[in-house]
């Protein structure tokens, strides 16, 4: 067994260190998670602030697990109903035609990708199939050839 000597002065064998080393990282990446959650939430107060009363606002939030257990906020959808007035000052300018246009190709590209990840799931899943097929080959030849 190595023995570390942290700064504290205490001791801690190395399997200790990277245990805390890994929770350190855990915890992080869940401070990390935390932090887009404020910031989708400040974007949401952002949008309702800029559309005060002149529209109605209606947030669907999309969520990632935490290595603590709990779920985040990773990111949001936001409807908007109300006066092209108010919508176009939330949008910079852009009509609700250009709105649309954004959100079908924004669709599009997450049906893509979702696509592409299914792909890729499924040939990770056939190769390891035919990988196991192979190995129960050898094994029964190998059997077979040992056999009397």
């Amino acid at each position: 067994m190595s023995i570390s000597v942290l700064s504290t002065g205490y001791f801690r064998s190395v399997s200790e260190l990277s245990s805390l080393n890994k929770l350190n990282n855990l915890n992080q990446a869940d401070t990390a998670k935390e932090q887009q959650e404020q910031k989708v939430l400040a974007e949401e107060q952002s949008i309702k602030a800029k559309l005060g009363s002149a529209a109605e606002v209606q947030t669907t939030y999309h969520y990632a697990l935490g290595t603590d257990g709990r779920r985040y906020i990773t990111g949001a959808s936001v409807t908007m109903k109300g006066s092209e007035d108010a919508i176009n000052r939330v949008s910079g300018g852009l009509t609700s035609q250009d709105l649309q246009s954004a959100i079908k190709e924004e669709r599009e590209e997450r049906s893509e990708n979702a696509l592409r990840e299914t792909d890729e799931r499924r040939n990770k899943i056939k190769s390891a199939d035919e990988e196991a097929q192979s190995e129960r080959a050898d094994d029964e030849l190998s059997e077979e050839e040992e056999a009397p």
